[in-house]
C-alpha cells in the first residue's frame, strides 16, 4: 500500500549537502562504451568546428577579444588596450593556429569529476531522429530510463544539472493531476500488462514477450514515478 502523507505542506525542503570528497573521482572517456564514446567524440568535434568555437579560441591564442567580443561580455572601458589598439580582428595567423590545435586535439586526453548520482533529462514528445548524425539536442524519450521529478531529484537523490542552477522551494509544488507517458514511459508499460490481465480474462490472445518486456521495464523505476511503491523491507 502507498504510504500517505496527512500534511505534505509540513515537508520542509532542504538542499542536500555537497558530496563527500572521498566519493569524487577523476574519470575518462575509458568509462564509456565505444559506441557513446564516439556519440561524445562526434559532438565535441561539431562543437570546435563552429565559427564561434574558432574564432573564440583564436581569439585566446591571441591574447587579445575583438571590440566586438568585448562589447559582448564587458561594460566599456576606454584606456582598454582594445579601444588603444583598435583591435578589431583577430592577428593573422592565430585563427590557423586554433584550427590547427583543433586538428591535433585527442579527447581521451579529457579528464572528468564524477559527483552526481544520475542525469536527468526532461521529457520530450519526440523522438531521436536516427537519419539525423549530430547527438545534439539531446531529448528525454522511451529509451531513457529511469525517470526522476526535478524537485526530489535535487533535494533527495542528490541528481542534478547544476547544483546552484536554481533555489529549490522550501515547499515542493504539487504534483499534476495528469500525469503524461512523454514524463513516464512506465505508464504505457503499466497499460500495457492491464490490458494483457484483461484479455487473458476473456480468452483472448497476449503478446507475452511484450507484457514480459513491459512487466521488467516496471521494476526500473524511480522513487519519483508514480507507479513506486515501496518494497516491505524498505519501511521498517
Amino acid at each position: 500500500m502507498r504510504p500517505r502523507i496527512e500534511n505534505p505542506e509540513s515537508i520542509v525542503y532542504i538542499t542536500p549537502p555537497p558530496p563527500d570528497p572521498s566519493d569524487i573521482f577523476i574519470a575518462d572517456l575509458a568509462v564509456l562504451d565505444h559506441e557513446h564514446k564516439e556519440i561524445f567524440r562526434k559532438a565535441l568535434a561539431r562543437i570546435l568546428s563552429a565559427p564561434t568555437a574558432e574564432h573564440t579560441y583564436a581569439q585566446i591564442l591571441d591574447g587579445l577579444p575583438t571590440k566586438e567580443s568585448f562589447h559582448d561580455s564587458y561594460v566599456w572601458m576606454r584606456r582598454h588596450p582594445v579601444y588603444e589598439l583598435e583591435h578589431t580582428e583577430v592577428c593573422e595567423g592565430f585563427l590557423d593556429k586554433a584550427r590547427d590545435f583543433r586538428a591535433k586535439f585527442d579527447p581521451s586526453e579529457l579528464l572528468f569529476k564524477q559527483s552526481c548520482n544520475a542525469m536527468w533529462i526532461h521529457g520530450s514528445n519526440s523522438d531521436l531522429d536516427h537519419e539525423v548524425q549530430c547527438p545534439l539536442p539531446i531529448h528525454g524519450t522511451p529509451m531513457n530510463r529511469p525517470r526522476w521529478d526535478a524537485d526530489d531529484a535535487m533535494t533527495r537523490f542528490h541528481i542534478f544539472r547544476d547544483k546552484y542552477e536554481r533555489k529549490v522551494p522550501i515547499n515542493p509544488p504539487p504534483p499534476r493531476c495528469v500525469r503524461s507517458s512523454n514524463d513516464w514511459p512506465e505508464l504505457d508499460d503499466y497499460h500495457i500488462v492491464g490490458l494483457a490481465i484483461g484479455s487473458r480474462q476473456w480468452g483472448q490472445p497476449v503478446d507475452e514477450e511484450a507484457v514480459a518486456a513491459a512487466e521488467a521495464r516496471l521494476k526500473d523505476i524511480t522513487p519519483s514515478s508514480p507507479l513506486w511503491k515501496p518494497r516491505l523491507e524498505d519501511s521498517n
